[in-house]
């Protein structure tokens, strides 16, 4: 599938605008684990923006002007209040340290199973990314920062997640069955 939540590269973004220009409010490092707190911090916070990649770069302008910088703040201010480690000791190695997007990949387990229900059981690459696309847009956004491949998400939480994503899925699959974006040679 080809889509990405563009919020991604706006948050990454202004957290590097943060981090060249300083902070006098953040207290907190700027290791690895803290920056990719941050990030993923942040994006929870806001609502997801999932496009294909071909259209990529158009959903910035649906943005209120100061609504990622107000994210980055909020997610500056609670990084350095509860960091994941003691000031002073040395943070885990860059290479052990990985933001993940636990809504995407949920969302792609299901897409495929909510598309063989829909009417025109249509799985090509289009109708697979419009579907987990309006799905994810339409379901707030779940970031985290793995430690050497370790995740800390509670499994309550991914099957609740598992079940309100599934009847997203099922509505964005009929929706997009109904007006699928491609052509009828597949």
């Amino acid at each position: 599938m080809n889509i990405k939540n563009e919020m991604e590269h706006l948050v990454l973004e202004e957290v590097g605008r943060t981090k060249k220009l300083g902070n006098t409010a953040y207290a907190g490092c700027w290791c690895t684990l803290c920056e990719m707190d941050i990030v993923a911090l942040a994006l929870t916070l806001l609502p997801p923006l999932y496009c294909r990649a071909e259209t990529f770069g158009y959903a910035a302008g649906l943005i209120k002007a100061g609504t990622i910088c107000d994210a980055v703040q909020s997610a500056l201010q609670r990084i350095s209040l509860w960091p994941k480690h003691r000031p002073g000791t040395p943070p885990p190695s860059p290479d052990a340290v990985a933001l993940i997007n636990y809504t995407f990949e949920v969302g792609t387990t299901m897409v495929g199973a909510a598309l063989d229900r829909s009417a025109t059981r249509c799985d090509c690459d289009n109708c697979r990314s419009d579907t987990l696309a309006y799905a994810l847009n339409r379901y707030p956004s779940k970031y985290g920062v793995t430690r050497g491949g370790q995740r800390c998400l509670d499994p309550h939480y991914l099957d609740f997640m598992r079940h309100e994503l599934g009847m997203l899925m099922k509505q964005a699959a009929r929706i997009v069955s109904s007006r699928p974006h491609h052509r009828d040679g597949f």
